[in-house]
């Protein structure tokens, strides 16, 4: 149990950094930034507090939609990567820099995201809200996770776009890469040699 706390607390600030990166790469952001953003154009609010509110909302989504009951994973989630996305956004900040240079940010920052998520998820104490929102839906369509991640995520494109959030070709790879990448690190066994 201490182990699994312990992995839950440290992949929230992962998860933080891979979207501030992904963010400060200005190629476009990944999906369900692109949505956050498009609520931080609404509000006003900082992307680490639209993270917090608008996973919020997800929680009870997922638990009268899809059954997800939080836990204690979902909580740290709900909290730590909002305020993870606010602390790392300057400190990623990138003035200029090359395409390939900001390439390397946004490829980083997915798979950072990724293999957040999928530490936070193997723990087995709750699933994030977003990451909850993609098994319900998986769950709702008989689809397997990286299959419904990609379709939640093409969900808040649509919606974020509408509402003025960055889309760029980062967000097409990170569409693409993200569900592919979360079934890796769900499943990956490091082998004992």
């Amino acid at each position: 149990m201490k182990r699994a706390v312990t992995v839950v607390i440290v992949s929230q600030p992962v998860i933080g950094l891979g979207v501030a990166m992904i963010v400060n790469a200005k190629l476009g952001v990944d999906p369900w930034t692109v949505f956050m953003q498009g609520c931080q154009n609404v509000t006003g609010l900082s992307l680490g507090r639209i993270s917090q509110l608008t996973t919020a909302v997800l929680v009870v989504v997922n638990y009268l939609l899809g059954g997800e009951v939080p836990g204690l994973g979902t909580l740290f989630n709900v909290i730590l990567v909002g305020w993870s996305i606010d602390f790392f956004m300057p400190l990623v900040a990138v003035r200029g820099g090359s395409l390939a240079f900001r390439l390397a940010l946004l490829l980083g920052g997915i798979v950072l995201m990724a293999g957040g998520i999928a530490a936070y998820a193997r723990a087995n104490m709750g699933r994030g809200p977003l990451d909850g929102w993609a098994f319900t839906v998986g769950k709702l369509l008989k689809m397997d996770i990286g299959s419904a991640r990609i379709a939640t995520d093409f969900l808040s494109v649509c919606v974020g776009f509408l509402l003025k959030g960055e889309v760029g070709i980062g967000t097409l790879i990170a569409a693409v890469l993200t569900g592919p990448l979360l079934r890796f690190f769900l499943t990956y066994e490091p082998s004992g040699g």
